[in-house]
């Protein structure tokens, strides 16, 4: 209890006091002090007494006594309308007892007394939430939020809160105006993209007016090129309404902006509905052929626009672009029968007979043939064997026959160090004890009448490769084998020896002679990608010294090995290919390269044998694993080649080659021995 002394306490001591007996929880005390505070008081003592009653009514709203508390609470405000301690404690005990007016009024007081527009921007804020989640009243939610727009144009919560109070009541102009005052608060063109969008089809689908919203789909794309439904809802709409110009402004625009973003694929994408759009819409052949154009370059394996493409070139009369269109697309897509189909068209029409048989060879391939097709082969089918007299230059296998992946300047560095590279695998083999022991008994002379040894001859003749020498050995795997020797040497086993055509007796000696040309030679003895790798890096750092090369134990012990018996001859050449490869900046595809020389191969194979059911079933049991090439690589690459100019070359050189003096090349009716 308070003890009375002689000194009557002042004001303030009584207020502190009361203030201290409060915070220790001696409400008892703390009330008597606040009366006794009130009864020395004057009016003058204004914020003193409002102190005091906000302090009596927490002490009572403690006691719970909620209604003695609000009453002292509002004997505060009566005082000091703009009592904030006052006024925030009705606020919790009007939230308390879940009153939503009086929070609304109370809320609304603090913001016309705010003296700055943030702190009025806050309680107008906190009015809506209650209004809107509290009151369910979203029309005075809109009214107090609007406010804040006034106060505050860009303010984020304000939009979003106004946005969802728009949408509850549906009034669509106003969901659009909102979404627009978000957009222009936005840095990221994704985000403005996407909410561009929103406004189209809000404009398109509840306003109903297409003018504005073809706009905003135009500038949901604007911001964002990559919008695909804007741009699915703008082909639409324009498609709709045949705003064919329209559309194709649209169209060119795009692929301008993914140009500038780097985004391929869907400049791409683009390109080719603005080429259709030409071609089938406005009637524009010329504006066709360009946008085709720019697809084919984006993306270069797309065998349906190169087939596209063609078609606008056969109506313009550009017959010989549109020939090598649709031999892109039968490289890119070998499989793709229309592509044959079209070919055989143009060239029955054109006269070219071969290439139309080339044609109709791969649609009988594929199982897509039909009937002219079949009466073209049987008619073209060659009666008997090839006879030509002169051989395949290197010009020709360079235009005729390389497949995808030859690179000049690595077969350049191969030709260059293929010598010393055998060389030193030799010795070795001869080193380990390794070096294979051949009886020389089974050595086979070029004249010898083996079915198979005359294949080898005849075609090293045409494809101007010198012949190896042949073994005939009991035991080859696959048949015929190269054998890592001092002079190039093949061993050819039983297998290839009986029950053999004569047909495919000259694709399997074609394909394995392709690999003694000096730029694939090196693969007989550095077979694998890792072993090549070392092998092409050696002949680099040798040609190049100072060339910078990751540190590598088998690199350099291969480049010592080759030092020791390169010739100066051989170490000129090397100097020169080597500094070609660094002209081009040092990149190369190795891999790449001996899949290419595989398929070169086998390319070379088909044009001696000139069988194409020979070559895919050789094709289709080769055992072999270069480079991971598969049978559907393989195969794939024979269709493409079936297509190509290079085929029709090697064809035409020759079969026009033939003259009247007697071919070595062995008869169908040749003895197998």
């Amino acid at each position: 209890m308070i003890e009375e002394d002689d000194a009557p306490l002042e004001l303030g001591e009584l207020i502190a006091a009361a203030d201290t007996a409060a915070g220790g929880n001696d409400f008892d005390d703390a009330l008597a002090l606040y009366r006794r505070a009130l009864m020395v008081s004057t009016d003058a003592d204004i914020l003193e007494r409002a102190s005091i009653y906000a302090n009596v009514g927490t002490i009572k709203r403690a006691q719970g006594k909620a209604r003695e508390a609000e009453n002292n609470f509002e004997k505060a405000l009566g005082l000091m309308p703009g009592y904030r301690p006052a006024l925030l404690a009705l606020i919790e005990l009007a939230t308390s007892e879940g009153d939503w007016r009086r929070v609304v009024a109370y809320r609304q007081k603090l913001a016309d007394l705010a003296h700055e527009d943030d702190d009025r921007v806050k309680e107008l804020l906190l009015i809506a939430s209650v209004l809107a989640d509290k009151r369910d009243d979203s029309r005075g939610a809109i009214d107090v939020l609007e406010k804040v727009r006034e106060l505050s144009p860009g303010n984020e919560v304000a939009l979003e809160r106004l946005l969802a109070a728009y949408t509850k009541l549906n009034r669509w102009p106003k969901i659009v105006e909102i979404l627009g005052a978000q957009c222009t608060e936005l840095d990221d063109p994704v985000a403005r993209g996407a909410i561009r969008f929103q406004q189209a089809d809000i404009v398109l689908a509840r306003i109903r007016d297409e003018p504005r919203g073809v706009g905003m789909l135009e500038a949901a794309l604007e911001e964002d090129p990559s919008h695909e439904k804007g741009l699915l809802a703008l082909v639409a709409v324009r498609t709709r309404l045949e705003e064919w110009t329209e559309l194709e402004r649209v169209y060119a625009r795009l692929i301008d902006r993914h140009a500038e973003r780097g985004d391929v694929e869907r400049a791409w994408d683009v390109c080719k509905r603005l080429a259709t759009l030409r071609r089938d819409k406005l009637g524009d052949g010329p504006g066709a052929v360009e946008a085709f154009t720019g697809a084919v370059r984006l993306r270069p394996r797309d065998a349906d626009t190169r087939a596209a493409l063609a078609e606008l070139l056969i109506a313009r009369g550009d017959s010989t672009l549109a020939l090598e269109e649709l031999e892109q697309a039968a490289a890119a897509a070998p499989t793709r029968a229309q592509t044959f189909r079209r070919l055989f068209e143009i060239h029955t029409k054109s006269g070219r007979t071969d290439r139309a048989y080339l044609a109709a060879l791969a649609l009988d391939v594929l199982k897509a043939g039909e009937m002219d097709h079949e009466l073209v082969i049987e008619q073209y089918r060659p009666e008997g064997a090839l006879k030509p007299t002169t051989a395949l230059t290197d010009e020709d296998w360079d235009k005729c026959l390389r497949a995808p992946g030859h690179d000049v300047e690595i077969a350049s560095i191969l030709r260059a160090i293929g010598p010393a590279a055998v060389r030193a695998r030799v010795n070795e083999l001869t080193d380990l004890k390794r070096l294979v022991s051949l009886d020389l008994s089974k050595r086979q002379e070029p004249t010898s009448t083996i079915t198979a040894v005359r294949a080898f001859a005849w075609a090293s003749n045409v494809l101007g490769i010198a012949l190896p020498e042949m073994y005939i050995m009991d035991n080859v795997p696959g048949g015929v084998a190269a054998v890592q020797a001092w002079s190039p040497t093949t061993a050819i086993g039983p297998e290839v020896l009986s029950n053999v055509g004569v047909n495919e007796v000259i694709y399997i000696a074609s394909r394995h002679l392709a690999y003694y040309r000096p730029e694939h030679y090196p693969l007989v003895f550095f077979p694998s990608l890792g072993e090549f790798t070392q092998l092409f890096l050696a002949a680099l750092k040798l040609g190049m010294p100072e060339i910078p090369l990751p540190a590598n134990e088998g690199v350099a012990k291969l480049r010592r090995q080759l030092a020791s018996s390169l010739e100066k001859s051989e170490q000129a050449e090397l100097q020169k290919a080597a500094k070609a490869i660094e002209a081009k900046g040092g990149k190369v595809d190795l891999a790449a390269y001996i899949r290419g020389v595989e398929l070169t191969a086998h390319r070379a194979a088909f044009v001696l044998s000139a069988d194409v059911h020979v070559a895919m079933q050789r094709i289709a049991t080769e055992q072999r694993a270069i480079a991971d090439v598969t049978a559907d690589d393989r195969r794939r690459d024979l269709l493409a080649y079936l297509a190509s100019e290079g085929l029709a070359q090697a064809r035409a050189r020759l079969i026009s080659a033939v003259k009247a003096t007697p071919s070595t090349r062995p008869s169908a009716t040749a003895s197998a021995r």
